[in-house]
């Protein structure tokens, strides 16, 4: 009777011991599951701490009874009891979203979209999906480019986007990316001019040298838009090499899908292609809104590889 009344000091070292273990035990899975990406030493993490809230409501509990407070045993009981149903269903909750293949990193898949989206060649990011399976994640990407872009550069486009992803997030462990025609409702265009004159400008006889570009927007319901008329900052330079490269550069961000020009230069030939940008073959003179009509019956081929390096340093040294 008389160790009834007294304190309970062994209880409350046993609860009090229970917390300080639990509390190390719980930091060291949470630091190691968050290292290693490991669900289930995340979730026995949260367990460890949900040792730690039942250790004090122990505590807790035989302090207050000690002081004979009315009902506390049994509120510290269905505390307890709720404590761990709650953990239980989410642990539960987690596991479920797992096996259905839900996207357990929101966020994670809103950066990798940024970054696949910036890419050149990629005309539509179609979906990202992330799946988790133990402590690695993995990444399936859905993406759509140019339909006349060859088999290597749609290879080669997947390629660059599974080695940008796995550079850059170590907890993946494998990347997939399917790789889709784009449906083009809208194509971007550029062609060298002579003049500014609307659809009505004429095309020059060589892509880096013409003194004026316009861009247009093509819809496939037939219609025209004049986006925009760049002027060839770089046809004053002494030095003429290279200037389709300098063009390219500064004219790039408007996303175009198609070049049309008499003559281009091999770097800058190759420049767009490796930009997925499709080259067509025009004569100098036409006018925009004849090169337009053309290009809707199909009457204009493609430009497959660029004129001879001797012709283009002729034509440099005559300039």
């Amino acid at each position: 009777m008389a160790y009834d009344q007294g304190f309970p000091t062994l209880p409350v070292i046993v609860s009090g011991a229970s917390v300080f273990v639990s509390y190390f035990v719980a930091k060291m899975e949470k630091k190691t599951g968050a290292l290693i990406n490991s669900k289930a030493l995340q979730a026995n993490a949260s367990e460890a701490f949900l040792d730690i809230g039942i250790s004090l409501v122990v505590l807790a509990g035989i302090l207050l009874v000690h002081a004979k407070i009315p009902y506390i045993e049994g509120s510290v009981v269905i505390l307890i009891a709720l404590l761990i149903v709650r953990l239980g269903v989410k642990n539960i909750w987690t596991s479920i979203l797992i096996l259905i293949d839900a996207n357990l990193d929101p966020e994670l898949q809103s950066e990798i979209e940024k970054k696949i989206s910036f890419l050149d060649g990629v005309k539509d990011l179609r979906s990202v999906k992330i799946r988790q399976s133990g402590p690695f994640k993995m990444v399936e990407c859905n993406i759509a480019t140019d339909p006349s872009v060859s088999v290597y550069k749609a290879h080669e486009l997947a390629d660059k986007i599974e080695n940008l992803i796995a550079r850059d997030y170590n907890e993946i462990e494998s990347v997939f990316v399917h790789v889709e025609p784009a449906r083009r409702d809208t194509v971007s265009a550029i062609i060298p001019v002579r003049e500014i004159n609307g659809l009505d400008s004429k095309v020059h006889g060589h892509f880096g040298r013409a003194p004026y570009f316009i861009i247009l927007k093509l819809d496939d319901k037939g219609g025209v838009e004049i986006e925009d008329f760049y002027y060839n900052e770089f046809i004053n330079e002494k030095d003429l090499i290279h200037i389709g490269v300098k063009v390219i550069k500064a004219v790039i961000k408007h996303k175009l899908d198609l070049v049309f020009t008499a003559k281009i230069g091999e770097i800058s030939f190759h420049m767009l292609k490796d930009n997925f940008i499709d080259i067509y073959r025009v004569n100098a003179g036409e006018t925009v809104r004849e090169i337009i009509e053309r290009y809707r019956k199909g009457e204009i081929e493609p430009i497959v590889a660029p004129h001879p390096t001797d012709e283009s340093e002729i034509e440099r040294q005559r300039k």
